[in-house]
């Protein structure tokens, strides 16, 4: 059995098994919970790797959107040696990594923008504006804070086009590395091993954050303004996961 997956929840990074290991996977559509458990009341799957591996193999695999805006490329090599029956002992060692750039909305004429009136559509500007916009106690516009450029009005009040800094889909990079070793005890024993190690990260970006802010003096003092911090930038998060396996046992 594999953990659950680090960000929390009941199910499984299968991306944590390079596929250069697996030599088959059965699927049981039907309740296995009376061999593996309650968990396996609704389904197995079993991911069978590689028992009796010699030799080496490599693969690569390099990809790009049809418009040239998003890449991605893979590596994974499995490596074997022992013969099991006559040697009496079988070692797979195996590996994958992954890296896939991000997409951009803005890189597709789509979604390159929020102003949905190119299609016939009400524009989605967010109204916390670089320069700012004052709203009432009853969140009704008011007046622009400071001019608005041209390119940003919304109506009368100033617009923040969200689309030109959110992601499609995130950037991603992962890597992990597997090893199993099978030792033939006696003709009825089998002693084995297992390790495992892992690393996911994925990279999203985020509109620079918004921040309503009350007004405390002058003409509009006790209304808000609602302006956008623009100096720190798009907010960025990058999440990284980590995993490790090791499991020895005999049948």
């Amino acid at each position: 059995r594999i953990a659950n997956f680090a960000s929390g929840g009941t199910f499984v990074n299968i991306n944590s098994l390079p596929i250069s290991a697996i030599e088959r996977v059965e699927i049981l559509k039907d309740g296995g919970s009376a061999i593996y458990g309650s968990d396996a009341v609704g389904g197995v799957i079993n991911f069978i790797t590689k028992r009796n591996f010699n030799g080496l193999e490599i693969g690569a695999n390099a990809g790009m959107t049809s418009r040239n805006d998003r890449n991605e490329g893979s590596l994974s090599f499995a490596g074997g040696f022992g013969d099991y029956e006559n040697d009496g002992y079988n070692v797979l060692v195996s590996g994958e990594w992954l890296h896939r750039a991000p997409l951009m909305r803005v890189d597709r004429e789509r979604t390159s923008s929020a102003r949905w009136s190119r299609y016939g559509l009400p524009d989605s500007l967010s109204s916390y504006a670089p320069t700012g916009n004052i709203y009432d106690k009853q969140s009704v516009f008011v007046a622009q804070y400071k001019p608005c450029p041209a390119d940003s009005l919304n109506g009368a009040r100033c617009g923040f086009d969200v689309n030109k800094v959110l992601t499609i889909e995130n950037g991603a990079d992962s890597g992990n590395l597997f090893a199993t070793g099978s030792y033939k005890l006696n003709a009825d024993t089998r002693l084995f091993a297992e390790a495992q190690i892992a690393a996911a990260m994925d990279s999203f970006s985020a509109n620079p954050a918004p921040g309503p802010m009350l007004i405390t003096s002058g003409p509009y003092a006790g209304y808000t303004l609602r302006a956008r911090f623009m100096q720190i930038g798009p907010r960025v998060d990058d999440s990284r996961f980590d995993s490790w396996r090791l499991v020895t046992g005999g049948d």
